[in-house]
């Protein structure tokens, strides 16, 4: 309400693509975790890593990468492919 008790409204149909602005935003998360998952695979490859890390920070990477479908991935697949709204990060993606 303004400083009079007035309202203003400002009709926005048309002006506004939510679905694309959506799509937008998953494709951004969805570009995030795949760079994060891709990250944690390079360091589940490096023989240096999993000789010199913790044995508990090897198993959170592990689990990282499970958790973002590290152990489905079918090569050449769309970083999307393993990517079925179980991360948090990914919220309410279409």
């Amino acid at each position: 309400m303004g400083p009079q008790g007035w309202r203003l409204a400002v009709p926005l149909a048309g002006l506004l693509d939510l679905d694309a602005e959506d799509a937008a935003g998953c494709a951004a998360r969805i570009d995030k975790l795949a760079r994060e998952r891709e990250g944690h695979a390079a360091k589940l490859r490096n023989p240096d890593f999993l000789a010199r890390a913790k044995p508990e920070v090897v198993d959170k990477v592990r689990a990282i990468d499970r958790e973002l479908g590290g152990e489905d991935r079918q090569a050449g697949s769309h970083p999307s492919a393993a990517l079925d709204g179980r991360h948090s990060t990914l919220g309410a993606c279409p």
